[in-house]
């Protein structure tokens, strides 16, 4: 007897017939499905290294901010604080002894420890004096000493200033106590440029000591011209003795 092939159309065994197109149908929703899960998971790594990239360009644009955002002042205010830090130190190499706060016969006490330290790196016998730029000297209080005490025969008390325009501020370690309570006078152009006098103060750590306790502290009043704020620019150096 001769056996045929069964068709797809045959019944099968328990009543039940073989649906190959039901079958395909089902078959290619399975792979489908499976695609579009693959899919998912690819989207979802991207969103994730997107993500993560996103953060790291914000942290980026952050620190860019910061450094842009102090600007050319801020710049030129660090460069010639470093410079007159310098200066400093290598008179008191000469010396062995920093410059005074204040010297003898100053017609006023506005910006005087500036002034003093400024006049002081111009004495007579140096082996080198300061070569400041245009920008980086004025006297903004106009005030003159009776007769030339200086190397080039100058009578103006000039201050070094900032970027921003405003003397530095220049504490000898000795005068500290001085000046903690009374403070000492500066002047500074405030935010309607207007020239006005503040009192300006040693920093102090967070444990109530002097920065700087055996040196001398050199700071700039920052952008807002008022001494002693969060803006201040200065010479701290790190450790907790300093």
């Amino acid at each position: 007897m001769a056996l045929r092939r069964r068709r797809p159309s045959d019944p099968v065994p328990g009543g039940r017939r073989l649906d190959v197109h039901s079958c395909a149908i089902r078959a290619r929703q399975h792979v489908d499905s499976r695609l579009l899960s693959e899919r998912g998971f690819t989207f979802i790594e991207l969103m994730i290294v997107m993500g993560i990239i996103g953060m790291l360009v914000a942290g980026a644009l952050i620190v860019l901010q910061h450094e842009l955002g102090e600007g050319k002042p801020a710049r030129e205010t660090r460069a010639t604080l470093a410079k007159l830090k310098i200066h400093i130190e290598n008179l008191e190499n000469e010396d062995e002894v920093y410059p005074p706060g204040r010297l003898p016969g100053m017609p006023n006490r506005l910006n005087e420890g500036n002034e003093a330290a400024n006049r002081s790196l111009f004495r007579h016998g140096r082996r080198e004096y300061p070569e400041w730029v245009d920008g980086e000297t004025a006297n903004r209080d106009d005030d003159r000493l009776p007769r030339p005490a200086h190397r080039f025969g100058e009578t103006a008390l000039t201050e070094v200033v900032d970027g921003f325009g405003n003397p530095y501020v220049y504490m000898p370690a000795r005068d500290y106590v001085r000046y903690a309570d009374a403070g000492v006078t500066y002047t500074a152009w405030d935010a309607d440029g207007e020239l006005v006098e503040v009192r300006a103060h040693p920093h102090r750590h967070e444990d109530g000591g002097f920065r700087n306790p055996t040196s001398f502290q050199l700071f700039s009043m920052g952008p807002d011209g008022v001494p002693n704020t969060h803006d201040d620019i200065g010479t701290w150096t790190s450790g907790s003795g300093n």
